[in-house]
C-alpha cells in the first residue's frame, strides 16, 4: 500500500446546552501523517468498542494522540487536584484501540496523552503533577510554547532522531514506574521522562512531547515517517 492507514484517536465532548457531543482533533495530526505519506483516517470513540472501521480502510497503523489525564484509578492511585479528567468514554476508547492494535502487531506511536496509555496499559504508573517534583523545568506551557532539549538512549528513536532533539512541551503528567516490555529511551534535562518504547515489535512508540506542534521540524517530519514507513511495511 503506497499511503497506508493511520488510525488516529480522537478526543471528545458531551454536548453543551442540550446540543450534540462532539469529535475532536488538532489538524495537526493529520497534517503531519499526510506530509509523511500516510492516509489519516480519524477514530472515534465508541462503546461498545468496534474495530469495523480498521478493518474497512485496512489499517496499518495507530496514532493515539494528545488529550486530558487518564482516571489515576487506572494505576492505584487517587486523582490529583490539578487532574484534568480525560472523558471516560475516550480513555476507554484509547485503551480499546490500543488492545487491538497490538493484537494486530500494527505500528503504534503515542504522543503526549497516547504515551501515557501505552504505560499505563502495561501496568505502569504515571507522575501526576510535575510542578509538585523538585527541580522539574517548565513542561506544561498552555499554548505549546515551552521547549527544550530531550537526550536519546536509544532505541528506534535514536535510530532516527540521532542523540538528541528540541521539542515542544504541553504536559503537566509523565511516565513514573514504567510498564511491562518497555524501555525509557529519552529524558528531559530534570529527568524526566519523555519517551518510551516496546523494541520487541516493529514499532511501538511513545512521546511524551507534541511533534505535530512542530510543523515542518526536521525531527517531527523523521519521527512521522519513520512511523509511516514502518505502517508501509506491515501493509505490503
Amino acid at each position: 500500500m503506497d499511503r497506508p492507514c493511520i488510525l488516529i484517536t480522537t478526543g471528545y465532548r458531551d454536548g453543551l446546552n442540550g446540543g450534540s457531543p462532539q469529535t475532536l482533533l488538532n489538524q495537526h495530526y493529520i497534517d503531519m501523517i499526510r506530509a509523511a505519506g500516510g492516509l489519516p483516517v480519524l477514530a472515534p470513540p465508541t462503546v461498545p468498542f468496534d474495530p469495523a472501521l480498521a478493518e474497512a480502510c485496512d489499517a496499518a497503523g495507530l496514532l493515539l494522540s494528545g488529550g486530558a489525564d487518564l482516571d489515576a484509578a487506572l494505576y492505584g492511585q487517587p486523582p490529583h487536584p490539578k487532574a484534568s479528567a480525560l472523558h471516560p468514554l475516550r480513555q476507554a476508547s484509547e485503551l480499546a484501540w490500543l488492545a487491538w492494535a497490538e493484537g494486530a502487531d500494527l505500528p503504534i506511536l503515542g504522543i503526549c496523552l497516547g504515551c501515557q496509555v501505552i504505560n499505563v496499559h502495561r501496568g505502569g504508573s504515571l507522575l501526576q503533577h510535575l510542578p509538585d517534583v523538585a527541580g522539574t523545568i517548565d513542561h506544561g506551557s498552555a499554548d505549546g510554547s515551552a521547549r527544550h532539549d530531550v537526550a536519546i538512549g536509544g532505541g528506534r528513536l535514536r535510530e532516527v532522531l540521532g542523540p538528541s532533539c528540541r521539542i515542544a512541551s504541553r504536559h503537566h503528567q509523565a511516565v513514573h514506574r514504567l510498564g511491562r516490555d518497555l524501555a525509557i529511551t529519552a529524558r528531559a534535562p530534570d529527568g524526566v521522562v519523555e519517551a518510551i518504547e516496546d523494541d520487541r515489535r516493529p514499532f511501538v512508540v511513545g512521546v511524551q512531547w507534541h511533534p505535530e506542534s512542530l510543523g515542518d521540524d526536521a525531527a517531527t517530519r523523521a519521527l512521522a515517517r519513520a512511523f509511516v514507513q514502518a505502517a508501509r511495511r506491515r501493509s505490503a
